[in-house]
């Protein structure tokens, strides 16, 4: 996999960072944020759904803007410099652990947000998934790190590749919002939800089984009292199962499915598509947690039925962001409804039975996101969900939507017998009030 295959490329979109002329760094962050020339579309992972990232020149140096409300942008600057003091002067594979700590921007002081400002280094670790090109950074290297970073009382869980840039001489680590620090050894801190996390998210550099087993030693101090409370996830995936089952057992059914849908895929594939945790991650930027959750529950099933059908849903969820963004990034954007409307023709589509052979083919040469509605508009599966949709005639079809949801709950997790149907008309719900937007009419 080659740099012209990543997400922005295929899109089509400008890669450089322009020049701002202005009397000050601050003066520089607010024009770049007036202007969306400076969006940020260096990293392959990085789709800015949120519009909260800006890359810039200011005075011979690369900058990266993020926009934060003001107590995450506090705790984020606290918690780097404690782990800047921690980790100075410390080394991994010769190289030098620096942590960035950004300065924070506040344009209107009445605002309850401002931006973090940072040097911009290059490309992240995780770069290295899309573009095959892997820097000098082991399996041991990583849990060289990770037992220095717990042995010294951090807890950073946002210890993973898209945080993580590896220079000649140095390993630069970002992104420390989700840390806290201990004033004793944190070896016993890595609980399950937080192996999880790991494995999954490294997975996609290193060999499973390799990371899995060298991971082991790393679980000889973990105690089920050090595992968190559920997340706001799990509690939308209990509300909906109604599973009379302890904290841990329900988490261990949720990673079951999670790894399902976002391990690496195992088959080749002539078109490019986000990686599918990244997917996950994308997917949790563009809706609510219900619809999350039923993009995690639509994958599983579709993998675990067969793995081409899951990469074929990886591949046309993938084109539709594409196609969005080729019109977002263009001199005059036609799309006049949000992106969700969109994303949700594409998920609609592996609901039932509308993907054929051929409405895929046509799908994925569709050069427009108006085409691309266009094969489903003209599809011969006039009573699918997604054909519906594009037509506005989903409106009494609710019971539908979700007895479909149902039977697809099931098919991944077939202890859940007593599904609320509170939690799968919320599902449904959010998809009948996308369905009523008239925007997707004139779009299409």
């Amino acid at each position: 996999m080659h740099m012209e295959n990543t997400f922005w490329n295929t899109v089509g979109a400008s890669v450089r960072i322009n020049q701002i002329e202005a009397q000050n760094l601050r003066c520089a962050v607010e024009k770049a944020y007036r202007d969306s020339v400076c969006g940020f579309h260096q990293n392959a992972e990085l789709i800015d759904v949120k519009d909260r990232f800006r890359i810039f020149r200011f005075q011979n140096c690369d900058y990266l803007a993020k926009k934060m409300s003001l107590p995450k942008a506090e705790l984020e600057i606290t918690n780097s410099q404690k782990a800047a003091a921690i980790l100075s002067g410390k080394t991994v594979n010769g190289k030098d652990i620096r942590v960035i700590v950004p300065q924070k921007i506040v344009i209107n002081p009445d605002d309850e947000y401002c931006f973090l400002l940072s040097e911009y280094l290059g490309h992240t670790l995780h770069e290295s998934t899309y573009t095959g090109i892997y820097p000098d950074f082991s399996v041991d290297d990583c849990l060289a790190l990770l037992r220095t970073l717990l042995q010294n009382g951090i807890v950073y869980r946002g210890y993973l590749q898209r945080n993580i840039i590896i220079g000649e001489k140095a390993v630069y680590l970002f992104d420390w919002e989700d840390s806290y620090f201990r004033n004793q050894p944190a070896d016993h801190e890595f609980n399950n939800l937080w192996h999880t996390n790991f494995v999954l998210n490294w997975s996609y550099i290193f060999a499973y089984d390799e990371l899995v087993g060298k991971l082991a030693a790393f679980r000889n101090n973990y105690t089920p009292e050090n595992e968190p409370p559920l997340v706001k996830y799990e509690n939308i995936f209990k509300n909906l199962v109604n599973l009379d089952v302890a904290d841990d057992q329900l988490r261990n059914i949720i990673e079951k499915i999670v790894f399902k849908a976002e391990l690496p895929a195992t088959l080749p594939s002539r078109y490019f598509y986000i990686r599918p945790h990244d997917m996950g991650h994308l997917i949790a930027d563009t809706f609510p947690g219900e619809i999350d959750l039923f993009y995690d529950i639509l994958a599983c099933a579709a993998r675990t039925e067969n793995e081409a059908s899951w990469l074929q849903m990886l591949q046309t969820l993938t084109h539709f962001y594409v196609l969005y963004y080729r019109d977002k990034t263009a001199p005059r954007p036609q799309l006049s409804a949000p992106l969700q409307n969109y994303i949700l023709a594409a998920l609609l589509m592996n609901l039932d039975n509308f993907m054929t052979t051929d409405n895929f083919a046509q799908i994925m040469s569709a050069t427009t996101m108006k085409a691309a509605l266009e094969v489903i508009k003209n599809a011969p599966q006039t009573d699918s969900f997604a054909y519906l949709y594009c037509h506005h005639r989903l409106q009494n079809r609710a019971a539908d939507i979700e007895n479909a949801i149902r039977r697809k709950m099931l098919t991944v997790c077939p202890t859940a017998q007593n599904i609320s149907e509170v939690g799968l008309h919320n599902i449904s719900r959010y998809i009948l009030q996308k369905a009523d937007h008239t925007a997707i009419r004139e779009a299409a």
